[in-house]
């Protein structure tokens, strides 16, 4: 039997030893890894980029945002939906970027996309949100539906 190392299906071991290791490296090196093709790696990358909240990070997440490819517009989703936290800094910055990408064409962005305005608590964002529970993708819809429901608690 061997041990896939991609995914870390029986428990969170990997995913904090990996976390714990990248919280050394530096903001660029860390922006490197936001494009490693192990989910794992790049996932604690953006974690790692999203606690220390700096403008080098928000730029890189705008211009992933902005990518030809899926996987960048999903990492940037998610890094931009806990950028700086708990303070927050750039969330006004950041709401209609992730609104924007709550009408991707990948599924899993919009997800990544409605997960982050959650987040931040993005209560102006209730339309978007909203219109997202008639998705034509099932996942987007439960993801629209837990969003609003998180929202109505917080308020």
């Amino acid at each position: 039997m061997s041990i896939d190392i991609g995914f870390d299906r029986n428990g969170h071991s990997l995913r904090m030893l990996v976390f714990q290791a990248l919280e050394l490296y530096e903001t660029k090196s860390l922006l490197a890894f936001l494009h490693d093709p192990n989910s794992i790696v790049r996932t604690a990358a953006a974690r790692c980029l999203q606690t220390r909240g700096d403008v080098e990070t928000f730029t890189r997440a705008i211009e992933l945002a902005e990518s030809r490819s899926r996987r960048d517009r999903e990492i940037a989703a998610f890094t931009l939906g806990q950028l700086g936290t708990p303070e927050q800094p750039v969330k006004a910055e950041s709401v209609p970027v992730l609104e924007r990408l709550c009408g991707d064409a990948a599924h899993e962005v919009r997800i990544a996309a409605l997960a982050a305005l959650g987040h931040l608590r993005a209560t102006q964002s209730a339309g978007v949100i909203r219109k997202a529970r008639r998705d034509c993708h099932p996942a987007v819809r439960v993801m629209a539906r837990y969003v609003l429901k998180q929202c109505r608690k917080r308020i």
